[in-house]
């Protein structure tokens, strides 16, 4: 069978179109965990401090568990920063080199189609491993975001049992 031209450029482009919006989500996805990562790790910091250097008991006994809050807090937006770290992406379309080489009187229509899929799956290839990195940053920093307060509960609790409250 011998798939129609048009087809096939339709769905090259479309997949172009595909992985370059998984890379936008995930940038997306990214920032906006990282405005509230900031956000709670910058008030859990401050509230671990007052706690630990502070001389109220209930302050000082409260001050280890949000200090773990914020450090894993810290670690997530480090993780969301490698999410939406600058990395090269193939553009839709090709330069307009290869479209004056298909110009050429040699260039037959099926040396063109190649080329212009070797082309494809070289920026295919690209985007996923962008997409990949960029989501695997991501799993890392959500996981994290769920780690936090689980972390803090956990700390906070053993201190109760050995301090018997």
């Amino acid at each position: 069978m011998k798939a129609d031209l048009k087809t096939i450029l339709d769905d090259a482009r479309a997949r172009d179109a595909a992985l370059i919006n998984l890379i936008i989500f995930t940038d997306r996805q990214a920032m906006a965990l990282f405005r509230v990562y900031v956000t709670v790790g910058v008030a859990t910091a401050v509230a671990a401090t007052s706690g630990i250097l502070g001389k109220d008991p209930i302050l000082h006994f409260a001050g280890p568990p949000t200090a773990i809050i914020a450090i894993i807090l810290a670690v997530a937006c480090w993780f969301c920063l490698r999410a939406m770290v600058p990395s090269d992406i193939g553009l839709p379309g090709r330069a307009a080199e290869f479209w004056q080489w298909t110009t050429d009187e040699l260039v037959t229509e099926e040396e063109a189609l190649r080329a212009y899929l070797q082309q494809t799956k070289a920026v295919q290839d690209m985007n996923r491993a962008t997409n990949k990195r960029g989501a695997s940053a991501l799993a890392w920093a959500k996981r994290l975001g769920i780690v936090a307060p689980i972390a803090g509960i956990a700390i906070g609790a053993i201190g109760m049992i050995f301090n018997g409250i």
